[in-house]
């Protein structure tokens, strides 16, 4: 009885043993992290970084709208914004976190709250209100450095629907260069309005943008108008052809 016990001592470990290596079993195939060159990168709008990873054999961008990547690696800087770059050999996977930052800053991006009231609006903005705000437009003075922009709210039915940002002639093209830095261009006109996107596909798109020159009291302003994407819709087309009404004392906030 008792070699008996002994042997089912020795057995009993022995198979204690055998199911402790099974359990400690790392598969070879389980994906490590790739190291990649450089592993963080700030770039300005369509500058180029040519990126490294040992063995690599796919490269993706988790969003193309702020940077692209080819299948080599380089990566182009489409739109100001943070994305990531995916690289991976066939077993591991790495990234590079890549920032797009602006060299222009005209003024800073309005509330593209559509559909919110005159009241949500008041309550969210924080630049300078003017007085001849009503029920249907709100004024704000958006001021940054020694460039300033008029900013005009619109409302129908108490619901934002349209925004309007003016400024100087002369900040005509550094305002042209903001744009371009942020959003996709799809469209000219025959009077030379720009149309952008927020998206690089149109079926993505929440927001068009549209630049150009405008007539106002007599005097050439430039004027930025945003819109909600609607595809459906030939309201921008006509944006530029109708008389832009806005009081001389808001305008004169521009210095013109």
């Amino acid at each position: 009885m008792k070699k008996a016990s002994f042997c089912g001592i020795i057995l009993m470990c022995v198979m204690g043993a055998v199911l402790a290596s099974c359990g400690d079993d790392k598969s070879d195939d389980s994906p490590t992290t790739l190291s990649v060159n450089p592993s963080s990168v700030n770039l300005y709008y369509e500058g180029t970084q040519q990126l490294s990873a040992s063995g690599a054999t796919s490269w993706s961008s988790e969003n193309e709208f702020v940077a692209k990547v080819d299948s080599k690696g380089l990566v182009t800087a489409n739109h100001v914004g943070s994305t990531n770059i995916l690289v991976s050999n066939g077993n591991s996977m790495g990234k590079c976190s890549v920032t797009v930052i602006p060299k222009y800053n005209c003024y800073d991006t309005p509330l593209l709250n559509w559909g919110a009231s005159t009241s949500a609006i008041s309550a969210a903005e924080t630049h300078t209100k003017g007085s001849s705000s009503s029920s249907d437009y709100l004024y704000y003075e958006y001021t940054n450095g020694t460039s300033v922009a008029l900013v005009q709210y619109i409302f129908k039915n108490n619901a934002l629907n349209g925004i309007n940002v003016i400024a100087s002639k002369s900040d005509y093209t550094p305002i042209g260069y903001f744009l371009l830095e942020r959003y996709q261009p799809i469209y000219k006109d025959d009077n030379d309005n720009y149309y952008l996107i927020d998206a690089m596909d149109k079926n993505l798109a929440q927001n068009v943008i549209v630049w150009g020159l405008t007539t106002i009291s007599g005097s050439k302003y430039t004027m930025v108008t945003y819109f909600k994407y609607n595809p459906n819709s030939n309201a921008l087309r006509r944006a530029f052809s109708q008389d832009i009404e806005i009081p001389n004392e808001v305008l004169s906030i521009l210095g013109e």
